[in-house]
């Protein structure tokens, strides 16, 4: 297949590309960047297509196969809310972790955090110095 007749066939199947990105995706943005993923694989491997009539089913078979790996790639990424009821700085840790509970919690929720964040966090709030004394 030239290029000028899979430039033309790519061109026109974009927004059928977009329709079926957007059902399969949470918001127009990530409809965009899916929709962009799979026009870049095309354009890469058109070389490979040598049949005008197979297009389609190339087309399809191209975005069925980077959609499984947008799929995984996202699986991977676990977003997790803190709460913003943050406590006042002066109340020491031990007193709000009384409750076995809630420790328990807190290493749920630590747990849900990719390696990176989980180390920031445990850093920032459990080996930053002491709150300072009422009585200094």
């Amino acid at each position: 297949m030239n290029k000028e007749t899979s430039d033309k066939l790519i061109t026109d199947a974009a927004k059928t590309l977009f329709s079926y990105c957007r059902a399969r995706t949470n918001s127009k943005e990530e409809a965009e960047d899916l929709s962009q993923e799979i026009l870049l694989e095309l354009l890469k491997t058109r070389e490979n297509l040598r049949d005008d009539k197979a297009f389609y089913g190339f087309m399809w078979a191209v975005a069925g196969n980077v959609y499984k790996y947008w799929c995984k790639k996202r699986k991977k990424i676990i977003e997790c809310e803190l709460d913003e009821n943050i406590t006042d700085d002066n109340v020491p840790l031990d007193e709000l972790l009384e409750k076995e509970s809630d420790l328990k919690l807190l290493y749920r929720e630590l747990g849900l955090l990719a390696s990176q964040y989980r180390q920031v966090v445990i850093l920032y709030y459990f080996n930053r110095p002491l709150a300072k004394s009422k009585n200094m």
